[in-house]
């Protein structure tokens, strides 16, 4: 689970975890507003305690970048076929930690999602099992922030894979590949400030349980008949699926000034400080 989300306090016991439990073990549920009788402790740090009782927990961001510096991040999957350097750069700046696992063999299950705060789903190795999508269901459900990129060779498997992870949880990846400047934008956290965005050959997303997880379409094309961008909550987490993977490429990052804050907004939204 996702400790650096939770809402623990510097003072009381409402909320809170206890200070010795292992990572990844939650022993109250996620809270959004500041528990009763919160008292600061001093300026927020790294702890999974809300230090200066703001109702965020580890929202410490020196750089004043949009990157909180207390997020443990897990790439899975390689990147796509471009250059990724800038996004690579910006994901590992001011103490945010980010892990890359690309060997297919490693298992989506509780003992590796416990890790990390965020995961971004990029281009997959391999269909997952119906054990690991109900892992990560649970890991979502319990506060998890999920990303997932689409659309890196045109081929089934760009929306299959990332698919066989994320059913159940209120939207997936599918329709034909597109390409289009995305500037049809829903007003919402992880659309802050954007107003043109690179798609190019990438897939539709497809809200499919609405009801069960309720999901937002926050981008589309084609005159807003295709959805492209879904915000999804599911329990106490959050999952954003983004039907292309040019958003992490340098030619994207060099052209276009607003990458960093659609980064912001992303690992802002998912970790819920936004």
């Amino acid at each position: 689970m996702s400790l650096g989300i939770l809402a623990a306090c510097g003072g009381g016991d409402e909320g809170r975890h206890i200070a010795d439990a292992p990572v990844g073990v939650a022993i109250d549920g996620a809270v959004d507003a500041v528990p009763a009788g919160c008292v600061p402790t001093g300026p927020e740090v790294c702890d999974h305690i809300d230090n200066d009782c703001n109702g965020l927990v580890d929202d410490l961001d020196v750089g004043n970048d949009g990157i909180y510096d207390c997020q443990h991040v897990l790439l899975l999957g390689s990147p796509g076929a471009n250059g990724t350097s800038n996004f690579s750069a910006w994901a590992h700046g001011n103490g945010t930690t980010v892990t890359r696992i690309t060997d297919p063999a490693v298992v989506v299950d509780a003992m590796l999602l416990d890790q990390y705060d965020l995961v971004m789903l990029d281009q997959l190795p391999r269909i997952y099992t119906a054990e690991e999508a109900t892992a990560l269901a649970t890991w979502v459900h319990a506060g998890g922030g999920l990303m997932s990129l689409s659309g890196y060779t045109g081929a089934a498997s760009d929306y299959t894979y990332p698919n066989s992870l994320i059913s159940g949880l209120g939207a997936q990846f599918g329709g034909a590949l597109a390409s289009a400047t995305v500037t049809d934008f829903t007003t919402h956290p992880l659309t802050t400030d954007l107003t043109s965005v690179t798609f190019q050959g990438g897939f539709a997303v497809i809200v499919d349980d609405p009801q069960t997880s309720p999901t937002t379409v926050i981008a589309t094309i084609n005159a807003g008949a295709t959805p492209i961008a879904t915000a999804t909550t599911y329990g106490a987490g959050r999952m954003y699926l983004w039907g292309d993977e040019w958003i992490t490429f340098d030619s994207v990052w060099s052209g276009n000034p607003e990458m960093p804050k659609f980064w912001a907004d992303a690992f802002g939204w998912l970790g819920r400080f936004r």
